[in-house]
């Protein structure tokens, strides 16, 4: 199986506040004492570094995510959740649907809707205008 074949999995921590409040302790539990008392900083370094992965690794929860080729680093489930939204609301809607009466489709009442606006407006528009200009001037 080739490198970009393979599917990609992505590890995450689940942060609630039952957890920052756990980690918290935990932290608070370091002995830092011990790590003020060593003279040479890499060693300071190094204690930090895994008391720290020790305490993270011990009290915060993993999961796994296993994201499809097609999406974006950006699409979180949040997007994906309000893009399920917009489309069932679109679903709901009358936009695009003939008009119906009882349930059945009126297929006139369209083309009368289309016939309307479309050629309405070629038809009415000389005469608006004139009696927009009528208006500018003054007359009635």
């Amino acid at each position: 199986m080739s490198e970009t074949a393979r599917k990609r999995v992505v590890t995450r921590q689940r942060l609630t506040p039952a957890v920052l409040d756990s980690l918290t302790t935990a932290v608070n539990n370091i002995c830092w004492q011990d790590m003020y008392a060593m003279d040479d900083y890499r060693d300071q370094a190094n204690f930090f570094y895994n008391h720290m992965n020790c305490v993270i690794n011990e009290t915060v929860p993993t999961y796994t995510v296993k994201p499809s080729s097609t999406d974006r680093p950006w699409v979180t489930t949040y997007f994906k959740s309000l893009i399920a939204k917009r489309g069932r609301a679109f679903a709901q809607s009358n936009y695009g649907r003939p008009l119906s009466v009882s349930g059945r489709p009126c297929y006139f009442a369209n083309v009368f809707i289309y016939l309307f606006f479309f050629y309405g407006r070629l038809i009415l528009r000389p005469w608006l205008t004139e009696a927009r200009e009528n208006f500018t001037r003054g007359r009635p």
